[in-house]
């Protein structure tokens, strides 16, 4: 059953990558931050940050650091917040006791 595994992980790396931009433009808008504003905090270009946020680039897990720090999170808020429409699927993989699940 690796496959379902390999295909259960593709899919569930792809609804992040569909949610990261929404989730960071929302992210700053909540703490008040323009991309200019955010640029000055965190120091990661208004211009990366609009790719980011259009979902023209995927970010490297370094800049996301950046990136939340400037928002005032930790990564690991950051993540938190990204990951919340992913309840279900990590419910399950927790009930299967699926060795990569993950732990809040």
């Amino acid at each position: 059953m690796p496959a379902n595994r390999e295909r259960d992980a593709f899919e569930y790396a792809t609804r992040l990558c569909d949610r990261l931009p929404r989730c960071l433009q929302d992210c700053r808008e909540g703490v008040k931050l323009s991309r200019y504003g955010l640029e000055k905090a965190c120091g990661v270009s208004r211009d990366m940050l609009g790719r980011v946020e259009s979902r023209t680039y995927i970010p490297t897990v370094f800049l996301l650091a950046q990136i939340a720090h400037g928002m005032g999170m930790t990564l690991g808020q950051f993540v938190q917040k990204w990951e919340e429409g992913d309840e279900q699927v990590l419910s399950r993989l927790r009930a299967e006791g699926n060795p990569s699940e993950m732990s809040d």
